[in-house]
């Protein structure tokens, strides 16, 4: 069983529900957790995700963080869970979505102040 099953969608995607647990409940046969980030983003979004995957990396690579305490260990907790992402599903993780969600809004934030007192 293919993932992706025509060439219109290796550039595209199939959409949202093709992948983890809608295809459960709607599709069981072509049912497929997603054993990473990528793959879930690929299915996804086709390339688009590729070039949003590539671009958020180039963001958090470059983002300037203060020298602080408190900012390297947001570095530090920011660089664990992204590199989760390697090795599971980020998106459908309930303890991932919370703080990735929070280092996503974070890193594209314009306005950022990351003093925790």
């Amino acid at each position: 069983m293919l993932l992706l099953e025509n060439s219109t969608q290796y550039f595209i995607g199939k959409g949202f529900g093709s992948i983890g647990v809608p295809t459960y409940y709607f599709t069981p046969a072509e049912a497929n957790s997603a054993d990473n980030m990528f793959v879930y983003l690929y299915i996804i979004f086709g390339i688009a995700s590729v070039i949003l995957a590539f671009y958020g990396m180039i963001k958090f690579l470059y983002f300037k963080f203060e020298s602080s305490k408190d900012s390297k260990q947001f570095f530090i907790v920011a660089l664990v869970i992204l590199t989760g992402g390697i090795t599971s599903n980020l998106f459908e993780a309930s303890f991932y979505s919370v703080y990735g969600g929070v280092i996503i809004g974070v890193v594209f934030s314009k306005k950022i102040s990351l003093k925790l007192t």
